[in-house]
């Protein structure tokens, strides 16, 4: 019982860090974007990509396509990981 209750505890923490990466992410996202911001939510965006291919290059790929995204759309992409899975 004890184990389950730390593997809980463990995954609930995992998800509020991943939420609270996300919207770092999202609010760089609905500013006008300069270098810094964009490679700031790249780096964001490469790492939730990595999780979900299981190539480094890959991953690269994917988060330049992302990268070229208006604003309005890598918003939404950011937003919704259906939406990013979608867009993988």
């Amino acid at each position: 019982m004890k184990y389950n209750l730390e593997a809980a505890r463990r995954a609930e923490r995992a998800e509020r860090i991943e939420k609270a990466k996300t919207a770092k992410v999202k609010a760089l996202a609905t500013r006008v974007l300069n270098n810094a911001d964009r490679n700031t939510i790249a780096k964001g965006i490469f790492q939730i990509v990595s999780e979900m291919v299981f190539s480094t290059n890959t991953a690269r790929n994917v988060t330049g396509m992302l990268m070229d995204l208006s604003t309005t759309e890598l918003y939404n992409v950011l937003d919704s990981r259906d939406s990013l899975k979608a867009k993988v």
